[in-house]
């Protein structure tokens, strides 16, 4: 019974997990594309659709003039705005519509007229010839744009071989089928028909919103983590998942000593734990309330360079070499050269060679951290067996993080070795603002870095990216931490969605708004079908390459 409740309880978190990534990615594409929306029908820009999602139709409903859809693949979403995509090649002559027709008065055909008469004019323009209509014809001539703000008009042939003209309401639909229609969109109520400035608020609104987001979730991170009493060694909590907790330490203790050398502040306390580097246990004194104790805690040890941590915590299970579980994040190297968690790790090779033989995590921390540029590095390991024996020993040739590799992916320690021990603090209403003020611009920079990286670094490359797939990982190991954890995880995925957008690449809001500089200083519009195949083209690169880390991101999981 207890392994089938272990697997049911494993897939019932993956779905929680699943949901939480879906509202999650939800809420960060909606802030996004209501950016834009909001600009677009302020600035009185036709929105024929705002969707969340890409792909298929899941569902869909209309209200106003916009259709409102939720879509199959959670990757983002769109606001499909009038003028995006030419309107005017919809129709051709010598083609068979049929017309309907409403009254409406005559002021309402054009721009800036107030007369009242009313007149009949074409309000659906049926392209299907299944569907029933008051009149039918072949287009002869039309003028669906009205770049003058004169009434918009189309002729046809009738089918008694007389040539009519007829105006056209300037909220008319193309009807191509039972199901399916979309508003015209006059000139005035195109994308490219508004001032500079309000185009530019319309496309940079998408990234703003999302970097607002961000900054106030990161306001709320600040004042909830509040500023850390670094004069002191008061343990104010405990890292979800470490060992001090278990060990006996409670929050309200005061560390006195770190394997018998005297700390009392919070930063002398690093420094003696950063000394411990690779030491599988450290002793502390602590004062609780007027009583000292002593405990032995076991570590946690991280080596950001190879990708592993000591197994579960503890001492090897085996009397030989070093048990490892992985690091299943952007330092997911080991595990890519095919050492599985639980491995025994027995000894590694120096670069003249020689096999040094493993008794301690302290010496391959000390190895690795001697060379801060080692980047590749042979071990030999044995495999735990059912009959918790070892296997034969085999060896392996993996890649190793550089110093400098990590320090461009915003890990600026090469290793750590750590209890789960937090440092008290206390409510500032100014210090929780600079620390909203800070966590908004690592989160901004550590974009930055990783991207200068992918073309100055040859240790990282587009195998490093992760999609959704691995922002789905991501949610899952978060969701492990506490909420106030998990909330700034999520402030720092909408602030990267924001950046990632404004990139000057054609088809991203970056690209839009390199194409919106350029107008404003040659004083005239990119050529729209120039752009139109730049963003068409660049689209379809970007699918591929999102195609690309996502099977890649599912591969990692195997």
């Amino acid at each position: 019974i207890m392994p089938i409740l272990i697997a049911f309880t494993d897939v019932m978190f993956w779905i929680y997990a699943l949901i939480v990534f879906i509202l999650v990615l939800g809420i960060i594409i909606l802030i996004h594309e209501g950016g834009h929306f909001f600009f677009a029908r302020k600035a009185d820009i036709l929105c024929h659709e705002f969707s969340i999602g890409m792909g298929p139709l899941v569902k869909q409903v209309k209200k106003g003039e916009t259709h409102y859809s939720i879509r199959a693949v959670p990757i983002g979403g769109f606001v499909s705005m009038a003028g995006e995509d030419t309107n005017e090649t919809i129709l051709k002559e010598e083609q068979v519509i049929g017309l309907n027709f409403k009254k409406v008065s005559l002021g309402s055909l054009k721009l800036n007229c107030e007369d009242t008469e009313e007149v009949e004019a074409v309000s659906e323009i049926i392209m299907d010839d299944s569907i029933e209509s008051t009149i039918k014809g072949k287009v002869k001539g039309y003028d669906l744009y009205s770049k003058d703000g004169d009434a918009m008009y189309v002729e046809i042939e009738t089918e008694d071989g007389a040539t009519k003209t007829f105006n056209v309401c300037r909220d008319a639909f193309y009807i191509f089928s039972k199901k399916q229609k979309i508003q015209l969109a006059p000139y005035d109520r195109c994308f490219e028909s508004k001032s500079l400035g309000k185009r530019f608020m319309t496309v940079f609104a998408g990234p703003m919103m999302n970097f607002i987001l961000a900054f106030l979730i990161f306001i709320v991170v600040g004042f909830a983590n509040g500023v850390a009493n670094t004069e002191s060694t008061v343990i104010g909590d405990f890292t979800a998942d470490y060992p001090a907790i278990e060990a006996g330490l409670e929050k309200g203790d005061k560390i006195l000593s770190v394997n018998d050398k005297p700390c009392s502040t919070w930063t002398e306390f690093s420094s003696l734990m950063d000394e411990c580097s690779g030491e599988t246990k450290v002793t502390l004194k602590v004062l609780r309330g007027d009583a000292k104790y002593t405990f032995i805690i076991p570590t946690v040890i991280v080596s950001y360079r190879l990708g592993i941590a000591n197994f579960n915590y503890l001492e090897s299970d085996y009397t030989e070499g070093i048990q490892v579980s992985l690091v299943y994040d952007d330092n997911y190297v080991v595990g890519q050269a095919g050492l599985k968690n639980g491995d025994v790790i027995t000894a590694y090779y120096d670069k003249a060679g020689n096999r040094v033989e493993l008794s301690s995590w302290k010496e391959i921390i000390n190895y690795i951290e001697a060379d801060k540029n080692l980047s590749k590095l042979k071990l030999e390991y044995k495999r735990p067996q059912e009959d918790k024996t070892l296997g034969e020993a085999k060896t392996l040739e993996t890649s190793v993080w550089t110093a400098k590799s990590l320090n461009e992916l915003g890990i600026n320690t090469s290793s750590k070795t750590a209890i789960g021990v937090v440092c008290s603090s206390h409510f500032s209403f100014i210090g929780g603002l600079k620390n909203a003020v800070l966590l908004f611009w690592n989160s901004i920079t550590t974009v930055f870095m990783t991207l200068f990286a992918l073309f100055s670094n040859s240790q990282i490359s587009v195998n490093d990216l992760s999609g959704p797939v691995g922002i789905f990982q991501a949610v899952k190991a978060y969701l492990g931490t506490d909420f106030i954890t998990f909330l700034s995880f999520v402030g720092l995925i909408s602030a990267n969605i924001g950046l990632v957008n404004l990139l000057p690449i054609p088809a991203l809001d970056g690209g839009r708004i390199l194409f919106l500089g350029i107008e404003a200083v040659t004083r005239k519009p990119v050529n729209k079908k120039v752009e139109t195949i730049l963003n068409n083209i660049v689209f379809w690169l970007v699918m591929i390459l999102f195609v690309y880390i996502t099977i890649n991101d599912v591969l990692k999981l195997f």
